[in-house]
């Protein structure tokens, strides 16, 4: 595998997640969870209070469900990076740098008539 190919792979340390990067799918998750507990004491017409383990368990099962798609997610943008940059190994003919074009090249003379 080209060494170059390490920066698609990943953060396997995770130096780069940032603290609202780590509570924000399991946050997602487990809010989603407590809302459709809620919902369902609502449909049935029951106490918002009745069954508060419900509450607990569907928060539960949000988060975890969070964690695994905020995973799920990276794990596909990540092969699809690798993908992008085996094609621009291979095609280096289309992804050319662009070349480098100074300022003064922009600039037309000008004298200021007063």
């Amino acid at each position: 595998m080209d060494p170059d190919c390490q920066l698609f792979l990943g953060d396997p340390e995770k130096k780069t997640r940032t603290a609202l990067n780590r509570i924000w799918g399991p946050a997602g998750g487990a809010i989603i969870g407590f809302g459709m507990a809620l919902l369902t004491n609502y449909w049935y017409r029951r106490p918002v209070v009745s069954g508060i383990h419900k509450y607990v368990i569907h928060a539960s099962i949000g988060g975890f469900a969070g964690e695994g798609l905020y995973r799920l997610r990276n794990r596909i943008y990540t092969e699809k990076d690798l993908q992008y940059y085996h094609y621009m190994t291979l095609h280096p003919e289309d992804f050319q740098a662009p070349e480098k074009v100074k300022f003064k090249d922009f600039l037309t003379f000008w004298v200021p008539i007063r």
